[in-house]
């Protein structure tokens, strides 16, 4: 394991978010993670096989709600200690009925951790690692030609709000205030199958993005895990990888 400090974690009960936190709590790493029910996240854990002992060792969990300011500083500490990353996996689910659907919850989770450091002014800042999407690149397509519809229709909301968490964060990068670099990792469509492994998971750019029509949540928690949260994450700062199988 690295010497580095430990990692928080938003959205640690989501796929793929949970995927890296399991993966970084069997590792060693000392992580923070923020959640609305704990025992669930607790249950999540020990599904992906993560000793309780390693659970009660080496995870902070703080139960509360993303948009507020006070509950996510907490997160930003693990122990007293300021976190050296962060990983956000904040998401909606898409639905066909739409007035169920919290269009911007990334939105706004992503000011309030943003503004929580801010507040918090570390002399050392984090890293902060996000998970948006395919769909919603400024370069060439991301999304293979056959699933361009859905992405524009069923996913019209979510991936709106994915592309204005992606501008907070750029802008708050470039103020400098919030932290040292930033990652954002836009997978293929996400569905819940085995690992494919490291070698299985095709990595593009925005330039040079790879088509592809999906990804696991668990190979996208290892990519993340693997690349951006254990060790240097400094080669892939203001970067913009997508990933698919």
């Amino acid at each position: 394991m690295s010497a580095q400090g430990p990692i928080a974690f938003f959205g640690a009960t989501g796929g793929c978010a949970n995927a890296a936190l399991a993966l970084a709590l069997k590792t060693g790493y000392q992580c923070s993670a923020l959640a609305r029910t704990p025992q669930r996240l607790h249950e999540m854990l020990a599904a992906k096989e993560v000793p309780k002992e390693t659970i009660d060792r080496n995870l902070q969990m703080v139960q509360g709600d993303v948009t507020h300011v006070e509950t996510v500083k907490k997160v930003l500490f693990y122990r007293n200690q300021p976190v050296s990353k962060i990983l956000s996996g904040i998401g909606m689910a898409p639905s066909l009925n739409i007035s169920k659907m919290d269009g911007t919850i990334c939105q706004k989770s992503a000011r309030t951790i943003i503004q929580a450091l801010k507040e918090l002014d570390f002399e050392r800042k984090p890293y902060f690692a996000l998970i948006s999407t395919t769909g919603i690149s400024k370069g060439p397509q991301d999304v293979p030609l056959f699933c361009r519809p859905m992405y524009h229709w069923l996913l019209a909301v979510p991936l709106n709000d994915k592309r204005v968490v992606e501008e907070l964060v750029i802008e708050a990068d470039e103020e400098g205030k919030a932290f040292i670099g930033y990652t954002v990792v836009r997978p293929a469509s996400l569905r819940d199958t085995k690992s494919k492994g490291m070698r299985n998971i095709r990595v593009g750019s925005e330039e040079k993005p790879v088509l592809g029509y999906f990804i696991c949540r668990d190979d996208v928690g290892l990519w993340i895990f693997e690349e951006l949260l254990k060790g240097d994450a400094s080669r892939w700062y203001g970067q913009k990888p997508t990933i698919a199988h």
